[in-house]
């Protein structure tokens, strides 16, 4: 697979029009080269055009926003759509509508200049009434629906009446995007940061609604219109500045400006900004902290600790091959349980520690008492927390993005930041904390910052991200650019979960009489499911982008996707396909949270083919004769995927000394490390005369781990071990002190988590003391 181009996608295309080509536009179009920008999926999407003796002859398009293995896929097939069709009647790329339909609007618009068309958007005209439309968003199990109620020739309310995405992040969406589109009477308004895809799903129902209510469905155009952006400037002067209000910014912001009252300090100014248009960040969608030893529990337990923490610290050391700061981990095993206290006192609610991932010390405090807690509940521990910071003077504003730091001298005195609104800010401040979350939803940094010396992590562009895509290091990076020095940023990603590289939409979701422990609705069923549960199967091959063994495949469904990088491929025979068909999958494993409820093993799976066919349509299946073309359409070395097969299979039939030296288990295990009871069979060759099949799958990622290296006080330092004066980091952002990029982050339970409040618990104390000496 080539890899995709860095920081934005360019595709170009150029064909020869043949003489006998037709023209579907009744009006010659102007030779010229003509461009049209549209909003797409994450932001702008671009559309280049070349006429020639009045046919479309190459068209480009641009849109570094636009998910990689969604929307950017796309540009090559809508290029090809648009030049056999020569208008903008072009087929659509199913699953990327959003891009899409910006590709259309754009085109419809630069063939109406080529006509020498006055631009004219015609006016709609409504109907009455309330109409309802659908849309797939973040919720894999069932599509967001609205009610879309048209007044008096304009849109006079929008309910979502159903969803299956996350409640708070869905309602950040509702409660921001909605009245911007009734306000502005436009589609086309700008998505809600930290909830884009639950934006681009009530936009794209909208849309439909309103179609469904016009007569002409090209009137629809009276409903694009863009939102002028603001070209206010401003400036705040603050203390301190915590940019990214996630869990590590709060509890930095909330204890510097409590320590600062307790030592009856009132006038030093502590702001807060975060770019979404919510606070809590990825710390409100995880579960259960880290936390060693709280004392409020250990109290509840007769005074007896929970763990060993000498033990555990010996562990982890040991874990971290002496790449971790120590002082770090000293940290975690001392400091994590009052941070926790503290975050009780708060409002916070924890059940008492338990074993949190597959090694058996009792560390993590699920929020709500329970794993599972609804996101809607812990939000409102965040708003208590947020109540306090502002009882106590503190201030935060959402929607603002910081996009470059202030320099002078050697000294970090602010940050330069933009608000949705376009309002340009300079943000003059002491100190300037970073808990920006890390770089997960930024493809370019994946590739330049992760490290192929221990496993094959960069090069493959996008990673898939269950978290937030917002956190792209944009600021990671603008410390980077003033000198800031890294620790282990290239360490493998946060991931526990496996599936397919593409979510499909194209069977039913088949609803059951039971009822799904996350969701709280019916449980359910799905052949969409039939390709991931293919991408994670236990009795599978999978290879790398570079057509070889990577793991044992037993490990696919949580821990040992990602040391393939960004994606990877599990090979698959005619043979097997047709054992599918007549018996089904040997395994109901399916990647959590990425699924539609699976389906189960042993049924048969007539439908197989048809459910590959889609796959191949979507761009994440490929099939070919032979092995040698199957690993031409994958983009490995023929010699290389032929030999892995033959190697593998050679494997299954000995079941000793595989010649990769990567022993696969004949045991299954779930995530707490406990072997699955079953009579099953995980070794099945790949074998016969063809066709072979290839399942894209990949790991979906937390986040990342490694990035701004610190030193105790949570100073960021630069590239002669020297701090960086005025510049600190906390949470993810720093979060690499307490790993080694030579091994994945620790299974213990809730690091990030435990981190981002202990480090910020710490810092903010820290910067509350810096202005306490001051006084003295």
């Amino acid at each position: 697979m080539e890899k995709l181009l860095k920081g934005f996608m360019v595709l170009f295309l150029s064909f020869s029009v043949v003489a006998c080509a037709q023209n579907n536009n009744a009006q010659t179009l102007k030779d010229g080269k003509y461009s049209n920008t549209q909003q797409g999926f994450g932001g702008d999407v671009t559309l280049n055009v070349t006429i020639e003796s009045g046919k479309i002859t190459s068209a480009e398009i641009i849109g570094d926003n636009e998910t990689e293995s969604i929307g950017q896929a796309a540009f090559s097939k809508l290029i090809d759509n648009i030049l056999k069709a020569q208008s903008e009647e072009f087929d659509l790329v199913s699953g990327a509508t959003v891009t899409s339909t910006a590709v259309k609007q754009a085109l419809s618009e630069i063939i109406n200049e080529a006509k020498g068309n006055e631009k004219e958007v015609k006016s709609a005209q409504l109907t009455d009434g309330v109409f309802t439309a659908e849309a797939w968003s973040f919720g894999t199990t069932g599509k967001l629906v609205v009610d879309v109620t048209v007044k008096n020739n304009q849109i006079e309310n929008i309910v979502v009446t159903d969803s299956t995405d996350t409640d708070i992040i869905l309602n950040t969406a509702i409660e921001n995007l909605i009245p911007s589109i009734i306000e502005h009477q436009s589609v086309k308004v700008d998505s809600t940061t930290g909830a884009t895809i639950s934006s681009n799903a009530i936009k794209t129902a909208v849309e439909d609604a309103l179609i469904q209510s016009l007569a002409d469905d090209s009137q629809i155009a009276a409903f694009y219109k863009t939102v002028a952006k603001s070209e206010e400037t401003e400036v705040i002067d603050t203390d301190i500045l915590v940019v990214g209000l996630g869990g590590a910014g709060i509890t930095t912001a909330t204890r510097a400006i409590e320590e600062l009252n307790k030592n009856g300090i009132t006038d030093v100014k502590v702001l807060g900004i975060d770019k979404s248009a919510k606070y809590g960040g990825t710390s409100v969608t995880t579960s259960s902290p880290m936390s060693i030893n709280p004392s409020t529990f250990v109290k509840a337990n007769n005074n007896e600790e929970y763990v060993d923490a000498d033990e555990l610290k010996k562990a982890w050391m040991d874990y971290t091959e002496g790449d971790a700061k120590e002082w770090a981990i000293d940290i975690m095993m001392d400091e994590s349980g009052n941070s926790v206290d503290w975050l009780i006192e708060k409002g916070f609610v924890f059940g008492e520690p338990m074993q949190g991932l597959s090694d058996p010390y009792k560390i993590c405090v699920a929020y709500g008492g329970q794993f599972g807690t609804p996101k809607s509940v812990v939000q409102t521990y965040f708003d208590k927390i947020m109540d306090t910071f502002v009882n106590y003077g503190g201030e935060y504003m959402l929607q603002v993005e910081a996009t470059d730091l202030i320099k002078e001298g050697n000294k970090i005195v602010g940050v330069k930041a933009v608000g949705a609104d376009g309002t340009q800010y300079t943000i003059n401040a002491k100190y300037v904390v970073l808990s920006t979350g890390g770089f997960a939803g930024n493809g370019e940094m994946t590739d330049k910052y992760f490290s192929d010396e221990y496993y094959d992590l960069a090069g493959g562009g996008q990673y898939n991200v269950y978290g937030m895509l917002q956190n792209d290091g944009k600021m990671i990076q603008a410390a980077i650019d003033n000198g800031a020095s890294t620790y282990n940023i290239g360490m493998p990603p946060v991931s526990h979960i496996g599936g397919a590289y593409k979510i499909m939409h194209e069977f039913p979701v088949i609803e059951l009489d039971t009822v799904d422990f996350w969701t709280g609705r019916k449980a359910t069923n799905s052949l969409n499911d039939i390709p991931m549960m293919m991408a994670v199967a236990p009795n599978s091959l999978a290879v790398n982008r570079e057509g070889v063994r990577f793991s044992d495949e037993t490990t696919l469904a949580a821990y040992g996707n990602w040391q393939a990088g960004a994606y990877y491929y599990t090979i698959w025979s005619e043979a097997q396909i047709k054992d599918i068909e007549e018996n089904g999958l040997k395994f109901d494993t399916i990647g959590i949270f990425v699924n539609q409820g699976g389906w189960p093993s042993n049924k048969p799976i007539p439908e197989i083919y048809e459910i590959l066919n889609a796959g191949i349509e979507m761009g994440y299946i490929y099939k070919a004769d032979t092995l040698e073309e199957l690993a031409e359409k994958i983009n490995v070395d023929a010699d290389t995927l032929v030999n892995t097969v033959k190697d593998y299979n050679e494997y299954c039939d000995t079941r000793t000394n595989p010649k990769d030296g990567i022993i696969k288990s004949e045991v299954i295990y779930d995530l707490s490390g406990n072997p699955v009871e079953g009579d099953y069979e995980t070794f099945e060759k790949v074998e016969g005369d063809g066709a072979y099949y290839a399942v894209k799958g990949s790991p979906w990622i937390y986040s990342t781990v490694g990035a701004l290296n610190v030193n105790e006080q949570f100073q960021v330092l630069d590239t002669n071990n020297m701090p960086i004066e005025g510049l600190y980091a906390a949470g993810t952002d720093c979060l690499g002190v307490l790993f080694t990029e030579k091994k994945e982050y620790v299974t213990y339970g809730g690091a990030d988590q435990g981190w981002a409040f202990t480090s910020g618990y710490l810092l903010g104390k820290k910067l509350a003391e810096e202005f306490v000496n001051e006084q003295k």
